[in-house]
């Protein structure tokens, strides 16, 4: 996938998510020089979208569902170890700032090589960054709490079980339990959330972000 190139950064296994993700990397390319700094935003995942966080605790499904895009719409920031959780694993080595710019000077690896980059961050808080040309709010902070009613996390699970007691045809309570499924997964589409894709096995059904969203959004 062309979003995904970057002539610096190299790819990691597609499932290592997250900030287990990054430890995961750390084993798989013996890790990047011994950090001397750490950059000036908590630790944590951070999306750039924060349906993204729904996913968060959950790597493998987080790989199952996006694989590639999360190196795009996704960092992670363990003490002076920043990564995309897919292709990037750095390790941070000096850091400046002035006003709202950050400059890290990062040793970064990916399939065995090393290369030396400078990162360039707008800092919006300690939680909130922009980079790439994307703005990062950490999952978990206020930065990323979701203002609907009910949350898009509050309807996947109410889906999740609807589905789930939608069994049993021709009785009262699976018709009932149908009904409500799908409803709910109505507000779920309604709000950009698919739980299959054209291409996915019948029985792999994650709630994530659609896919044709995130090819519009390339």
């Amino acid at each position: 996938m062309s979003l995904l190139r970057n002539p610096m950064t190299r790819m990691l296994p597609a499932k290592a998510t997250g900030l287990v993700g990054a430890l995961l990397a750390s084993v798989f390319i013996g890790g990047p020089s011994t950090a001397m700094e750490q950059l000036p935003f908590n630790d944590g995942l951070y999306a750039a979208d924060t349906r993204f966080c729904l996913l968060s605790e959950s790597d493998d499904q987080a790989g199952e569902a996006y694989s590639g895009w999360i190196g795009v719409w996704t960092r992670s920031i363990s003490k002076s170890t920043y990564t995309n959780n897919f292709e990037l694993l750095c390790g941070i080595q000096k850091v400046s700032r002035t006003g709202q710019r950050v400059k890290a000077v990062a040793e970064c690896s990916g399939e065995g090589d090393d290369s030396r980059t400078i990162l360039e961050f707008k800092a919006v808080s300690r939680n909130s960054f922009v980079i790439d040309g994307k703005r990062f709010d950490r999952c978990g902070s206020d930065a990323s709490i979701d203002t609907q009613i009910p949350t898009t996390a509050e309807l996947v699970k109410l889906a999740v079980e609807a589905n789930a007691d939608c069994r049993g045809l021709g009785s009262p309570e699976a018709d009932i339990a149908c009904a409500k499924r799908d409803l709910l997964d109505g507000f779920l589409y309604d709000r950009g959330m698919c739980s299959t894709e054209p291409d996915w096995p019948a029985s792999q059904e994650i709630w994530h972000v659609c896919h044709d969203i995130l090819r519009k959004s390339e």
